[in-house]
């Protein structure tokens, strides 16, 4: 492999290796800790909700659908701990609360 072969190579990993998050990423990250339901990530999709676990390495086991005062959050159980998310897009018309398994 030649000098200029090598420069490349290297700068083509050191820049994947740098690449920021994507903005999503970033826009759900500050949104919320998902420690709780108060602090839930908030998303517009279920695929967003996906997208960062993915994206934090964890692996989704199990998932539960919880209505609070209309709004729906999704409580997904990984191999580590429980992540709480908002999904902004959905509300019901009359507040409600209840869970759904």
């Amino acid at each position: 492999m030649n000098f200029v072969a090598l420069v490349v190579l290297y700068f083509s990993f050191f820049s994947a290796l740098c690449q920021s998050r994507p903005t999503d990423i970033n826009e759900i990250l500050k949104s919320g800790n998902g420690h709780s339901i108060k602090t839930a990530y908030k998303v517009m999709t279920i695929e967003q909700e996906y997208k960062l676990l993915r994206y934090l390495k964890l692996k989704p086991l199990f998932q539960k659908l919880i209505i609070i005062d209309g709004y729906f959050f999704d409580a997904i159980t990984t191999n580590s701990k429980i992540i709480y998310f908002k999904l902004i897009t959905k509300q019901l018309p009359n507040k409600t609360s209840q869970q759904v398994i």
